[in-house]
């Protein structure tokens, strides 16, 4: 994986971790609207993404599962290929979201 690479997957798994458990909670707990956009526009990105790549983020991230309940929901046996399928999902995931115009990390 190139330098590139692994600097914009660390600064979408922050977002994630950081940023949007933030608004989703937000939004689940008190219906702030601006918390609800982000949410909204998270989900609007992972309709479009493969099935397997979007289940992942969803669980991970949406429905805050540990990773080893994300890889017992999905049946992945081993953690590389877990840890290989989260990182591509993150990357797609990235990528997608800057076409929305939403979250822009370097490419």
């Amino acid at each position: 994986m190139a330098e590139r690479e692994i600097k914009r997957l660390g600064k979408i798994r922050k977002w994630f971790e950081t940023d949007f458990r933030i608004a989703n909670r937000r939004a689940a707990a008190f219906h702030e609207p601006e918390f609800q956009r982000i949410v909204d526009l998270v989900k609007s990105v992972l309709e479009v993404m493969q099935d397997e790549s979007s289940k992942i983020i969803e669980l991970k991230f949406i429905k805050e599962l540990s990773n080893n309940q994300v890889m017992e929901r999905l049946d992945y046996w081993s953690d590389s290929t877990y840890y290989r399928h989260k990182k591509k999902a993150l990357l797609e995931f990235a990528d997608l979201a800057s076409d929305f115009g939403f979250l822009c990390l370097d490419k």
